[in-house]
């Protein structure tokens, strides 16, 4: 206490002094000045703050060590009632939709003794796997006018089919049987005087396949698929075919490479007036770039194909594989462009299924497309109107032709009156201009327009043989309510020709263009039952499809659905 007394005594001292000194040095100044006060606050800093030096000593008698605590549980068991109720899931209410169940079997019948019969039936083996088959049958016992051979005709198919899913993808396979009897009954009037009214015409077909298909999930292969099939008619033609396809995409750096893998082997043999076998193997390699963006999606590739024919060299094909589209108007308006080509095998199925009345002694060659280039619109004219217009010009090496076989000077077989078809082979240019409009009005009515011109250019035939230059078609339906539904389609084809030779020289002969309109309305009865009718071919009469071979005219049938559940 004394030293602090005798610092504040020093430090009083001291300010004394300054100030004397002040107001000495004032009264000796000549100048008279005014005295100018400054005030600064007081900031402190860390230097006016003392620093302890060391931690204070803390001497307390209360201040003792911790004791440890030491102590135990003694658990007592209590009894208790209470038991908690399990919770029960509450049902799902699924509501009751009215519309037929998807098993059906429908009948039909009308004149000319014709007969539809149709069938699907789909079971469900558990939630991964399903079982499915369906059945087609028309038959009629023929009738038509003027003709006085038989002109009946039956066409039947079975199919079965299963599906199963995996956690890697999906596997399908369909197995198929078909029969089909078809007659040579177009005989040209000159032969029906020397003809045998009972002259037995008839020629059935027969095939049975097996296809399967396995589509991949989150892997390179996309999927691969294969065909077995086996094909023959009553005139002892056969023919084997195994096909098989795979895809395969590649994701690199964004951008998107796809790989198309193809085989189709074909082999048989004719044994009907002259014997003929084939034996084609066609290997495809397809190759494509894809790129996409907001307004345009391009796809750039090329089809590599080896062909090796029986008796032949074999040789390479190449053609392009380019489809290029671009929006116009964002979501109504889009232009597209596309030159694309190919290989394709020529098999007796195919052919038959085009025209049944073929000769069973064909001579079938590979059909190839360099080029098909193809400029065209797609676009909305509104919500519920849309359109579409196209031009393209296409060649075709070797392609097929259906021509009317000439009467035989000798009348070995049943298809040598002139009544049935064979084959040639040309080269073909063809130029079309055409386009469509639908109309969907909600989910009752639709409406769909489709018409092309087309311009043909042979190498060494006169004509494109039974080819039409002008298509047009008309599909529309109506579902007037719950009850009553209306359908209706019509069909034109213009003028064909074709070569004939009769019993004195070859001519080329007119098939007439015609109209072919159907109409069908049908009821709905109730979930399970509906019914029908069918107007076929109402306003052209027996026109004839091919040389000699008028159809049947105004046909009427009436029949019922029925649809089920197992």
């Amino acid at each position: 206490m004394r030293d602090i007394k005798n610092q504040i005594f020093l430090f009083t001292l001291c300010f004394v002094s300054v100030g004397i000194a002040q107001d000495r040095k004032q009264s000796n100044d000549t100048l008279d000045t005014q005295t100018i006060n400054v005030v600064k606050p007081y900031v402190p800093t860390v230097s006016d703050a003392f620093r302890i030096n060391k931690l204070p000593t803390i001497n307390s008698s209360d201040y003792e060590t911790q004791q440890a605590l030491n102590y135990q549980i003694f658990s007592v068991p209590v009894a208790s009632t209470f038991s908690p109720d399990k919770a029960t899931p509450q049902k799902i209410k699924r509501v009751k939709l009215n519309r037929p169940p998807s098993n059906y079997l429908s009948l039909a019948a009308g004149n000319y003794f014709n007969v539809q019969a149709k069938g699907f039936f789909g079971l469900e083996i558990d939630k991964s796997s399903n079982f499915h088959s369906a059945l087609n049958h028309n038959s009629s016992a023929g009738g038509i006018k003027d003709v006085k051979l038989k002109d009946s005709y039956s066409d039947s198919n079975l199919s079965l089919g299963y599906d199963k899913s995996f956690k890697s993808g999906a596997w399908q396979t369909i197995a198929d049987l078909s029969y089909a009897s078809y007659n040579w009954y177009g005989v040209d009037d000159e032969l029906l005087s020397i003809t045998p009214n009972d002259l037995e015409v008839s020629h059935a077909y027969f095939g049975m396949d097996i296809w399967s298909e396995y589509l991949f999930k989150n892997s390179n292969f996309k999927k691969i698929n294969g065909l077995f099939k086996v094909f023959g008619d009553s005139h002892d033609a056969a023919e084997t075919r195994l096909k098989t396809q795979a895809e395969l995409q590649f994701i690199i750096s964004d951008q998107v490479l796809d790989l198309g893998l193809g085989l189709d082997y074909l082999k048989g043999e004719f044994k009907s007036g002259f014997r003929n076998e084939f034996d084609n193997l066609l290997v495809g390699i397809n190759p494509s770039y894809f790129y996409e963006s907001d307004f345009f999606q391009l796809r750039a590739g090329v089809k590599l194909n080896y062909l090796n024919e029986a008796k032949k060299e074999a040789k390479f094909l190449i053609a392009p594989n380019v489809k290029f589209t671009y929006q116009l108007v964002e979501g109504y308006l889009s232009s597209y462009a596309e030159v694309t080509g190919g290989v394709s095998l020529n098999s007796y199925e195919n052919i038959s299924d085009k025209n049944p009345y073929v000769a069973p002694n064909l001579i079938l060659t590979p059909t190839s497309t360099p080029y098909d280039a193809t400029l065209g619109l797609r676009g909305l004219i509104t919500e519920s109107i849309g359109f579409g217009l196209f031009t393209s010009y296409m060649s075709q090496k070797n392609k097929l032709f259906f021509t009317a076989n000439g009467v035989s000077t000798v009348l070995n077989a049943v298809y040598n009156y002139g009544n049935s078809f064979g084959l040639v082979y040309d080269d073909l240019k063809t130029w079309s201009i055409g386009g469509d409009l639908s109309f969907q009005i909600g989910a009752d009515f639709n409406l769909h327009l489709k018409g092309n011109y087309s311009a043909f250019n042979t190498d060494n035939l006169n004509e494109a043989l039974n080819l039409s230059p002008v298509n047009l078609s008309m599909i529309s339906n109506y579902k007037i309510n719950d009850s009553w539904a209306f359908g209706a389609s019509l069909f034109f084809s213009g003028i064909r020709k074709d070569n004939y030779q009769d019993l004195t020289d070859i001519s080329v002969v007119e098939i007439d263009s015609f109209i072919d309109l159907n109409l069908k309305i049908e009821y709905q009865y109730n979930t399970n039952w509906s019914f029908f009718a069918n107007g076929l071919n109402l306003v052209a009469g027996s026109y004839q499809k091919w040389h000699n071979y008028p159809v049947q005219g105004l046909q009427i049938l009436a029949g019922a659905k029925y649809h089920f559940d197992f």
